[in-house]
């Protein structure tokens, strides 16, 4: 047997893989808890609330490594039970992210007729929305133990029965979270070409920086929902999804830093650093008001 097709470097993958993520998400958590200028944002508080729920994904996800390495450490009633509410999570996470780029869309665009997705009512009742189908999610899941497991022969997170009712609720939800959310986005993107001169440089940021994450993730949605409808894909195939899948959250840390010097010093350096509003703007400007979701 080949090294690519070894247990222990499969679980080495799933472990790493996680890790780097939950690192990445646990840290951009901690900043935005621990900072007030990011804990004021609205599009900051939604990523804050990402964050925690990929930490959960990627605990789950480090132990659905360990299973892979030693199958024998879970029961597989417990196997499938972190099964259960991974795909919890995952149901929470894709509608959570909906809600990220509708907050894109809201703040960039500023159009009277959608003042609504601006208020403070409908940003925390969309994230509590959320937080209620995770929730709800869960306890299906968990009745049923019939939605995902750690397949070991494959390393790959599986369907126990493929004709579970809410398998199709999965699916529904990942196609129509990135098809809508991909339209907010495209339609922004659209927003900001025709308006060049727009002041608020923070804020488109943030958004192409969203915006490729949301990206990466389309991606995956795409390869595991549609992909296997149009081509035939082995286990090796599956294996690398796998992996990227478990990859989503430190891509979406990546892409944070990639536009924020501020952030990006925070996140690597030990000692507290104190954030300046100057971060948000223009480099040519000399301008010291913020210009985030709360700066109007």
């Amino acid at each position: 047997m080949d090294v690519f097709h070894r247990n222990d470097f499969q679980a080495g993958c799933h472990l790493l893989a996680s890790a780097l993520s939950f690192v990445g998400s646990f840290r951009t958590l901690w900043i935005i808890l621990t900072t007030k200028f990011y804990r004021k944002q609205k599009s900051f508080q939604i990523m804050a609330n990402v964050n925690v729920m990929e930490c959960v994904q990627m605990i789950i996800c480090f132990l659905g490594g360990i299973v892979v390495l030693d199958e024998n450490i879970v029961s597989r009633t417990m196997n499938r039970a972190l099964g259960a509410l991974l795909m919890a999570v995952w149901i929470g996470l894709v509608y959570m992210r909906l809600v990220l780029a509708i907050n894109r869309f809201a703040t960039i665009t500023q159009y009277k007729r959608t003042k609504l997705l601006n208020t403070t009512y409908f940003h925390w009742g969309s994230i509590i929305v959320c937080w209620l189908f995770m929730i709800g999610s869960t306890t299906v899941c968990l009745i049923r133990l019939d939605v995902l497991y750690m397949n070991r022969d494959i390393s790959t997170w599986d369907y126990y029965d493929f004709e579970a009712p809410f398998r199709y609720f999965d699916r529904f939800s990942s196609l129509f979270t990135v098809s809508v959310g991909f339209s907010f986005y495209i339609y922004t993107w659209g927003f900001i070409m025709k308006h060049k001169k727009h002041d608020k440089s923070s804020d488109i940021r943030l958004f192409f920086a969203f915006a490729g994450s949301f990206c990466f993730e389309i991606g995956n949605i795409l390869s595991f929902n549609v992909v296997p409808h149009f081509f035939a894909l082995g286990n090796d195939a599956f294996r690398i999804m796998t992996v990227c899948w478990i990859l989503v959250p430190a891509f979406n840390a990546l892409m944070l830093l990639s536009i924020n010097g501020g952030f990006r010093q925070r996140f690597f350096s030990i000692l507290p650093v104190k954030v300046t509003t100057s971060v948000f703007m223009r480099r040519s400007s000399s301008r010291s008001t913020p210009s985030g979701n709360n700066a109007r």
